[in-house]
């Protein structure tokens, strides 16, 4: 009896000891992965290729460790979202909420999705996004000392840092210079000073790229985003960042296109570091530079970027013939990837041309207004504003006024200020959970006052009940007492005189028969 008993609770306890032991994470796998992580964010802006296999054995050996799966699921997303894979970037950093609920990694998923957003010009998921955000860093900071180890402080200054970096792009591309300037102003030194190099670089491009830079003329202005855009480039190379050196070089190709007077006068020696002839084709020469960095990177929104500011240079140089092949290029970039995640069917005959002779019906419009098709209005937007600029100086009006006119659309979609919109929809949102509130309130007093009226009725009733009893009670003692006669000789006869005066009315009142006695004296 006693064997077959421990047997049933080996039998009981042994399912729960192999499930725990499945489900504890070992020291092996959380070194593993955490290491793959760690490379896979090492590599981010070396080489996608080797960012991306690294997130992906991470997420293979992350058997169960959820939480390292999850790093490794943004990780994975970083690089779709580089290579311009909008939709699985999307579903991947979705799947993060479904692997953890470490408010750490979901943070970077929010700021991930920003990314995209912010893109993709879809301004009210942008602030869903970032409200989200914002409610999970304040309960970070709350418990912001609870993250000591060393892993956790860079993926916390990395998610701080991005976030900021991420809202001054959103702001500046709205062209609302205050909003952009508070967010980068918000980004706390401590932050900035505890990140990795590469989130510094990032700070550091999108001050300068971004005309945040302040100064007392608008020259000092010039200057400052120089020293930013040339201090990029500079840390980039020397810690090999291809993207970043490519950036960098963009940046000062762009500004050196229409200040290349006063920079070569103030900064004549930083200039001599490109180790390129200095010019007045050195803009040009930065920029195919920068290409071809971003065509080793493989980074098609770059490459665009890259065509653009050559085709921009020699815009102005009026080599207008050379400029329109290069801003041809660049579409062919939007074309590429347009066709790589979203030809099916009728959308394999929208591609972007420089000009369509009658042509009313821009292709990017039916792009702009369909949510299955993320594509990226303001690197079309610069593409045709040069490409305006080219046909105009080529004499041709109307291939001109074709460009000019999408380019002035594509401006009005996006800068379009969707905060106050998604403002108006949350408050529609409050104001109809208020409204459910309220009538709920409304409901249960009105059931209240219901139920105090039925209940007071009810206690009316049985109180005029208990007050007539009491009165038919008086009235049956007023009887017996006046029944009783004054000269009665037994007591047969005063039972026969009460029972004559009262028995009806008793048996009345308590429905049922009424009898009288008296009890015999010697058995009480």
């Amino acid at each position: 009896m006693v064997f077959r008993s421990s047997l049933y609770v080996l039998c009981a306890v042994l399912p729960v000891v192999l499930f725990l032991c499945m489900e504890t994470v070992s020291t092996k796998e959380i070194q593993l992965v955490d290491s793959l992580n760690e490379r896979a964010y090492d590599y981010r802006y070396r080489s996608l290729d080797s960012s991306f296999y690294a997130a992906s054995q991470a997420y293979k050996q992350a058997r169960f460790y959820r939480l390292g799966k999850a790093e490794a699921c943004n990780n994975k997303a970083f690089c779709a979202f580089m290579r311009m894979d909008f939709d699985e970037t999307e579903r991947l950093y979705q799947e993060v909420r479904t692997l953890t609920r470490h408010e750490l990694e979901l943070l970077i998923a929010d700021i991930g999705l920003m990314k995209i957003y912010q893109r993709t010009t879809e301004n009210k998921e942008f602030y869903d996004r970032r409200n989200s955000a914002l409610q999970r860093m304040k309960r970070i900071d709350e418990d912001k000392n609870l993250f000591v180890d060393r892993h956790e402080k860079i993926r916390l200054n990395y998610a701080y840092t991005e976030f900021f970096i991420v809202s001054v792009e959103y702001y500046y591309y709205l062209r609302q210079r205050p909003e952009a300037l508070a967010s980068l102003n918000a980004l706390h030194s401590e932050d900035l000073r505890d990140a990795d190099i590469t989130q510094q670089l990032a700070y550091h491009y999108i001050k300068g790229a971004s005309a945040l830079c302040e100064g007392e003329t608008p020259d000092a202005e010039r200057l400052n985003e120089f020293n930013e855009l040339y201090t990029v480039w500079n840390i980039a190379f020397q810690y090999q960042y291809p993207y970043f050196e490519g950036i960098g070089l963009l940046g000062v190709a762009d500004l050196m296109i229409d200040h290349s007077g006063l920079l070569n006068i103030r900064y004549s020696h930083e200039i001599e570091q490109f180790g390129l002839p200095a010019d007045s084709l050195l803009p040009l020469r930065l920029a195919q530079k920068a290409l071809s960095l971003f065509q080793k990177y493989n980074d098609i929104y770059r490459i665009a970027d890259a065509y653009v500011i050559a085709g921009k240079y020699l815009n102005v140089h009026e080599r207008y013939a050379e400029a329109l092949d290069m801003l041809t290029k660049a579409l062919n970039c939007v074309n590429l990837h347009h066709q790589s995640y979203y030809v099916n069917g009728r959308d394999s005959l929208e591609i972007l041309e420089p000009f369509i002779a009658n042509d009313s019906v821009y292709a990017e419009g039916n792009w702009l207004g369909r949510k299955d098709v993320k594509t990226v209005p303001e690197w079309i937007a610069r593409i045709r504003d040069q490409l305006s600029v080219s046909y105009a100086g080529l004499g041709m009006k109307i291939p001109s006024n074709y460009n000019r006119n999408i380019y002035l659309d594509i401006l009005d979609y996006t800068r379009q200020d969707k905060e106050l919109e998604n403002r108006y929809l949350s408050l529609q949102q409050e104001s109809k959970q208020l409204n459910i509130l309220l009538w709920s309130v409304i409901g249960g007093i009105v059931l209240l006052f219901i139920l105090l009226f039925i209940s007071n009725n009810r206690a009316q009733i049985r109180n005029k009940k208990h007050i007539a009893r009491l009165k038919r009670i008086l009235d049956i003692c007023g009887k017996i007492t006046a029944s009783v006669p004054l000269n009665v000789a037994t007591k047969e006869e005063i039972i026969q005189s009460v029972l004559t005066a009262v028995s009806s009315d008793m048996e009345e009142l308590f429905q049922s028969k009424f009898r009288l006695c008296i009890p015999n004296e010697e058995n009480p």
